[in-house]
């Protein structure tokens, strides 16, 4: 198993790549609660994904969307 960066939501990283040791190769991102992370060295085959819990920040920006989209469609109607 990989030790994967603790990341928020919409944060990057790029490191070394924890199972080849490829330097700055290894990148993680967290898009919508899951960690996308790839190992650009040629011959490492290290690339996956894993659902994360959402962070708190991320869960109040979709609640403030929804709450921006409600009042928007109550106020054509």
């Amino acid at each position: 198993m990989i030790s994967l960066p603790d990341l928020d939501e919409g944060e990057r990283s790029r490191t070394n790549c924890p199972s080849c040791g490829g330097q700055g190769t290894f990148t993680a991102s967290n898009v919508d609660g899951t960690i996308l992370f790839n190992c650009y060295k040629a011959g490492c085959r290290v690339s996956g994904r894993k659902e994360v819990l959402a962070s708190s920040h991320f869960l109040s920006q979709i609640f403030d969307q929804k709450e921006i989209y409600h009042e928007a469609a109550l106020e054509k109607s």
